[in-house]
């Protein structure tokens, strides 16, 4: 009796082709995906911290990670926090120094002091506090 032959496995996601690649990655490198991607992270970790499977979450995120002997033996929760904020501040200071070097406030003309004035307004935020006697135009 002759042996069936040997089943290969079905493939549900394969390499794409170099085209696909390129597009899935111009895609993730947008800012909507990346804050759809991150909402949607957070809904599910909010339903999983208040579901009954809550000690699993709360375990997690009480995990030490890190080298003890550099005092960065942190818990997965300060992980993510203060990573997070770092990499917040980082991305927003490399947008800033973006726009004052290639953006709308990067080449500001010879004796164009409203071009000036309207790139400290844009950078700079108002203060107009009460009793503050100083006018910011």
């Amino acid at each position: 009796m002759p042996t069936p032959p040997a089943k290969t496995p079905i493939e549900l996601v394969g390499r794409g082709t170099w085209p696909e690649v390129r597009r899935i990655g111009a895609i993730l490198r947008t800012d909507t995906v990346g804050g759809a991607l991150l909402l949607v992270a957070a809904i599910l970790a909010i339903i999983w911290a208040t579901t009954p499977w809550h000690d699993t979450y709360h375990q997690l995120r009480e995990f030490q990670v890190g080298p003890a002997s550099l005092h960065l033996d942190l818990t997965l929760g300060q992980w993510a926090a203060e990573g997070l904020l770092a990499i917040f501040f980082f991305v927003a200071s490399l947008k800033l120094k973006r726009e004052s070097i290639a953006g709308d406030h990067a080449r500001c003309p010879a004796g164009g002091a409203a071009d000036r004035r309207r790139a400290r307004r844009d950078v700079a935020p108002r203060a107009d506090l009460p009793g503050d006697q100083r006018q910011v135009r």
